[in-house]
Protein backbone atom coordinates (compact mmCIF):
# COMPACT_ATOMS: atom_id res chain seq x y z
CA UNK A 1 0.00 0.00 0.00
CA UNK A 2 1.38 3.41 -1.00
CA UNK A 3 1.33 5.64 2.08
CA UNK A 4 2.80 8.82 0.56
CA UNK A 5 4.02 10.32 -2.70
CA UNK A 6 6.69 12.98 -3.09
CA UNK A 7 7.61 15.41 -5.87
CA UNK A 8 10.92 17.26 -5.72
CA UNK A 9 12.20 19.77 -8.25
CA UNK A 10 15.70 21.01 -8.95
CA UNK A 11 17.39 17.64 -8.46
CA UNK A 12 20.44 16.11 -10.08
CA UNK A 13 19.83 12.74 -11.74
CA UNK A 14 22.34 10.04 -12.65
CA UNK A 15 21.75 7.61 -15.50
CA UNK A 16 23.05 4.27 -14.20
CA UNK A 17 23.55 1.73 -17.00
CA UNK A 18 23.34 -1.86 -15.81
CA UNK A 19 24.51 -4.56 -18.27
CA UNK A 20 21.28 -6.57 -18.04
CA UNK A 21 19.06 -3.50 -18.64
CA UNK A 22 18.22 -2.15 -22.10
CA UNK A 23 17.80 1.38 -20.73
CA UNK A 24 19.63 3.30 -18.04
CA UNK A 25 18.02 3.68 -14.63
CA UNK A 26 17.53 7.30 -13.63
CA UNK A 27 18.35 7.81 -9.95
CA UNK A 28 19.23 10.66 -7.63
CA UNK A 29 22.88 10.51 -6.51
CA UNK A 30 21.94 9.33 -2.99
CA UNK A 31 19.60 6.52 -4.11
CA UNK A 32 21.04 3.20 -2.82
CA UNK A 33 21.62 0.13 -5.02
CA UNK A 34 22.49 -3.30 -3.59
CA UNK A 35 26.18 -4.03 -4.24
CA UNK A 36 27.02 -7.73 -4.43
CA UNK A 37 30.70 -6.81 -4.10
CA UNK A 38 30.30 -4.84 -0.86
CA UNK A 39 27.28 -6.76 0.47
CA UNK A 40 25.45 -3.55 1.35
CA UNK A 41 23.39 -0.79 -0.21
CA UNK A 42 25.57 1.83 -1.89
CA UNK A 43 24.60 5.31 -3.08
CA UNK A 44 24.34 5.61 -6.88
CA UNK A 45 27.11 8.22 -6.91
CA UNK A 46 29.42 5.87 -4.98
CA UNK A 47 29.00 2.85 -7.28
CA UNK A 48 32.08 1.81 -9.26
CA UNK A 49 32.20 0.79 -12.90
CA UNK A 50 31.91 -3.01 -13.19
CA UNK A 51 30.61 -3.27 -9.62
CA UNK A 52 28.20 -6.19 -9.35
CA UNK A 53 24.58 -5.43 -8.43
CA UNK A 54 21.68 -7.75 -7.48
CA UNK A 55 18.87 -8.39 -9.98
CA UNK A 56 15.81 -10.64 -9.96
CA UNK A 57 17.74 -13.30 -11.87
CA UNK A 58 21.10 -13.03 -10.10
CA UNK A 59 23.75 -10.38 -10.63
CA UNK A 60 24.73 -7.89 -13.30
CA UNK A 61 27.37 -5.15 -13.52
CA UNK A 62 27.41 -1.37 -13.63
CA UNK A 63 28.54 -0.41 -17.14
CA UNK A 64 28.26 3.35 -16.95
CA UNK A 65 27.21 6.20 -14.64
CA UNK A 66 26.52 9.59 -16.20
CA UNK A 67 25.17 12.82 -14.81
CA UNK A 68 22.03 13.71 -16.76
CA UNK A 69 22.39 17.34 -17.93
CA UNK A 70 20.24 19.93 -16.18
CA UNK A 71 17.99 19.90 -13.13
CA UNK A 72 15.01 17.58 -12.94
CA UNK A 73 11.73 16.90 -11.20
CA UNK A 74 11.88 13.55 -9.41
CA UNK A 75 9.12 11.47 -7.87
CA UNK A 76 9.26 9.09 -4.96
CA UNK A 77 6.77 6.91 -3.15
CA UNK A 78 6.58 5.55 0.36
CA UNK A 79 5.14 2.06 0.66
CA UNK A 80 3.97 0.53 3.91
CA UNK A 81 6.44 -2.13 5.00
CA UNK A 82 8.78 -2.69 2.08
CA UNK A 83 11.73 -0.39 1.59
CA UNK A 84 13.51 -2.46 -1.04
CA UNK A 85 12.35 -2.63 -4.64
CA UNK A 86 13.32 -4.22 -7.92
CA UNK A 87 13.44 -1.58 -10.67
CA UNK A 88 13.84 -1.76 -14.43
CA UNK A 89 13.02 -4.66 -16.72
CA UNK A 90 15.62 -6.91 -15.05
CA UNK A 91 14.65 -6.01 -11.51
CA UNK A 92 17.74 -4.25 -10.12
CA UNK A 93 17.54 -4.19 -6.29
CA UNK A 94 17.38 -0.71 -4.75
CA UNK A 95 16.57 0.60 -1.28
CA UNK A 96 14.22 3.41 -0.38
CA UNK A 97 14.79 3.86 3.35
CA UNK A 98 16.46 6.85 4.93
CA UNK A 99 19.06 4.70 6.69
CA UNK A 100 19.55 1.05 5.81
CA UNK A 101 20.29 -1.62 8.39
CA UNK A 102 24.04 -1.83 7.57
CA UNK A 103 24.67 1.85 8.16
CA UNK A 104 22.46 1.90 11.24
CA UNK A 105 24.21 -1.10 12.85
CA UNK A 106 27.65 0.38 12.13
CA UNK A 107 26.60 3.74 13.56
CA UNK A 108 25.29 2.04 16.72
CA UNK A 109 28.56 0.08 17.04
CA UNK A 110 30.61 3.29 16.76
CA UNK A 111 28.53 5.03 19.44
CA UNK A 112 27.84 2.12 21.83
CA UNK A 113 30.35 -0.66 21.13
CA UNK A 114 29.25 -4.29 20.85
CA UNK A 115 29.17 -6.16 17.52
CA UNK A 116 27.59 -5.94 14.08
CA UNK A 117 26.23 -9.26 12.81
CA UNK A 118 25.00 -9.91 9.27
CA UNK A 119 22.17 -12.42 8.77
CA UNK A 120 21.78 -14.02 5.34
CA UNK A 121 20.02 -17.08 4.00
CA UNK A 122 22.45 -19.98 3.75
CA UNK A 123 24.22 -19.88 0.38
CA UNK A 124 23.00 -23.42 -0.35
CA UNK A 125 19.38 -22.32 0.05
CA UNK A 126 19.48 -18.74 -1.29
CA UNK A 127 16.39 -16.57 -1.27
CA UNK A 128 15.35 -13.86 1.14
CA UNK A 129 15.27 -13.70 4.93
CA UNK A 130 11.50 -13.56 5.31
CA UNK A 131 9.72 -11.78 8.16
CA UNK A 132 11.89 -10.17 10.85
CA UNK A 133 10.77 -9.41 14.42
CA UNK A 134 9.25 -5.93 14.81
CA UNK A 135 9.75 -5.28 11.10
CA UNK A 136 7.24 -5.68 8.29
CA UNK A 137 9.77 -5.92 5.44
CA UNK A 138 10.10 -9.27 3.65
CA UNK A 139 12.40 -8.81 0.63
CA UNK A 140 15.71 -8.64 2.46
CA UNK A 141 18.74 -10.48 1.12
CA UNK A 142 20.60 -9.68 4.31
CA UNK A 143 19.95 -7.85 7.56
CA UNK A 144 22.57 -6.33 9.85
CA UNK A 145 21.90 -6.13 13.56
CA UNK A 146 23.73 -4.37 16.36
CA UNK A 147 24.36 -6.70 19.32
CA UNK A 148 25.41 -5.41 22.73
CA UNK A 149 24.96 -6.90 26.20
CA UNK A 150 22.78 -9.70 24.80
CA UNK A 151 20.35 -7.22 23.18
CA UNK A 152 19.60 -7.10 19.44
CA UNK A 153 19.15 -3.55 18.17
CA UNK A 154 17.93 -3.23 14.58
CA UNK A 155 17.30 -0.29 12.27
CA UNK A 156 13.66 -0.13 13.37
CA UNK A 157 15.03 1.07 16.77
CA UNK A 158 13.56 -1.80 18.78
CA UNK A 159 15.93 -3.63 21.16
CA UNK A 160 15.14 -7.08 22.54
CA UNK A 161 17.07 -9.99 24.08
CA UNK A 162 18.87 -12.00 21.39
CA UNK A 163 17.25 -15.35 22.24
CA UNK A 164 13.80 -13.74 22.21
CA UNK A 165 14.57 -12.07 18.85
CA UNK A 166 15.66 -15.36 17.23
CA UNK A 167 12.72 -17.23 18.77
CA UNK A 168 10.29 -14.69 17.31
CA UNK A 169 12.09 -14.87 13.95
CA UNK A 170 11.77 -18.67 14.04
CA UNK A 171 8.02 -18.47 14.76
CA UNK A 172 7.35 -15.81 12.11
CA UNK A 173 8.98 -17.97 9.43
CA UNK A 174 7.65 -21.38 10.53
CA UNK A 175 10.94 -23.02 11.45
CA UNK A 176 10.41 -26.09 13.61
CA UNK A 177 13.27 -25.31 16.00
CA UNK A 178 16.10 -22.88 16.60
CA UNK A 179 18.49 -25.59 15.35
CA UNK A 180 16.61 -25.74 12.04
CA UNK A 181 16.82 -21.95 11.81
CA UNK A 182 20.59 -22.03 12.51
CA UNK A 183 21.09 -24.52 9.65
CA UNK A 184 19.24 -22.20 7.27
CA UNK A 185 20.88 -18.94 8.35
CA UNK A 186 24.44 -17.69 7.86
CA UNK A 187 25.52 -15.30 10.62
CA UNK A 188 28.73 -13.35 9.98
CA UNK A 189 30.54 -10.89 12.25
CA UNK A 190 30.91 -7.73 10.14
CA UNK A 191 31.96 -5.47 13.01
CA UNK A 192 34.08 -2.64 11.54
CA UNK A 193 37.79 -3.31 12.04
CA UNK A 194 37.31 -7.04 12.70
Amino acid sequence: MVTATFRHSGKKVLDVKIASEAASIGATPNHPFWSEDRQEFVRADELNLYERVRTLTGVSIVEQIRLRPGWHIVYNIEVKGEHVYHVGAGGVLVHNAVEDCSKYAKRMYRSKGGKVLRLRPNSKRGGVLGQLPNDDRHLLYHHDIHLRDGQVNTSNRTAMPIREWFEEYRELNNFGSLNELRRWLDITDVTPGQ
